[in-house]
């Protein structure tokens, strides 16, 4: 990145290189090499645990919103997400909308969570993430 690199690139590269990693077009060819060596090894958890940290970040300097739309086509990786981000304890200004489609879920990764929501489960911590459909 250029000398002045923007907020969210200088987050992503203090709070979250593996996720920085992904936009190679972003990153000189020296530094890809050298957060390839950083994260070499990183897991699920790491990566899960760096966005929620980086969007926490990035909400201080204004509030977040984040839509995902199609939850009934969406992965596991994507609930993951969202469960993280409703279960992360840092601060943050973030307001998550999610739609799905309760018809077309039976069978797809968002199932479960579909099936907890309609029979009242509380979607996360003290309630803090609301799901309609």
């Amino acid at each position: 990145m250029g000398l002045t690199a923007p907020a969210w690139w200088i987050t992503l590269a203090s709070e979250a290189p593996t996720w920085l990693v992904q936009f190679p077009a972003l990153l000189t060819r020296q530094h890809r090499e050298t957060l390839r060596q950083e994260i070499l090894g990183a897991t699920r958890e790491r990566m899960l645990r760096e966005i929620c940290n980086a969007l926490a970040a990035l909400s201080m300097r204004r509030p977040l919103l984040l839509v995902l739309e199609d939850l009934h086509w969406g992965d596991s990786s994507t609930l993951d997400l969202i469960s993280a981000l409703a279960r992360h304890h840092t601060p943050a200004r973030i307001m998550l909308i999610a739609t799905y489609r309760p018809s077309e879920v039976a069978g797809s990764a968002t199932a479960g969570w579909a099936q907890a929501r309609s029979a009242g489960a509380p979607s996360g911590p003290g309630n803090r993430a609301a799901a309609t459909h």
